[in-house]
């Protein structure tokens, strides 16, 4: 049988009804198949909810320290009626975003926007090659600029 050729079935009024009634069917059955939660961004996956001991769990930490946390807005959750709910993802993001950089990071960031910010520059830093540790005000001038940014 070639591509071009169509192929023609005839059938009945009843007979076209039980085709189009199945196929109906099929389309709702497998609409209503679990395929995991939908969210409003389109078809991704939402993991599930977890509780005060299980978050705790995942951070190492009490679930009383968890409860604190979330009421004091430190850490994400979720408020579904009077509980807190958090979802792991969430908890290890923030966690990551907890961390304290090494000397050695922080002095890097530092003489990176000094060279990008040289005007901010002391005399005396520049006097020293742009070292970190001589320009203190510099280092206070990026805080100040890092704050200010944030706002």
């Amino acid at each position: 049988m070639s591509s071009n050729t169509v192929k023609v079935i005839t059938v009945t009024p009843a007979e076209l009804s039980e085709l189009v009634t199945a196929a109906v069917r099929k389309a709702l059955a497998e609409q209503a198949e679990p395929r995991g939660r939908r969210t409003s961004r389109g078809n991704a996956e939402l993991e599930p909810y977890i509780n005060a001991v299980e978050a705790g769990k995942v951070l190492g930490l009490a679930s009383d320290t968890i409860r604190e946390k979330a009421a004091r807005c430190e850490i994400p959750c979720v408020m579904i009626g009077k509980t807190r709910r958090y979802r792991k993802s969430e908890l290890i993001k923030w966690a990551e975003s907890q961390r304290v950089k090494t000397r050695d990071e922080e002095e890097a960031e530092v003489n990176a926007w000094l060279i990008a910010h040289p005007s901010r520059l002391t005399s005396a830093g520049r006097a020293q090659g742009m070292k970190a540790e001589t320009t203190e005000t510099a280092v206070n001038a990026k805080k100040t600029t890092r704050k200010t940014a944030r706002s």
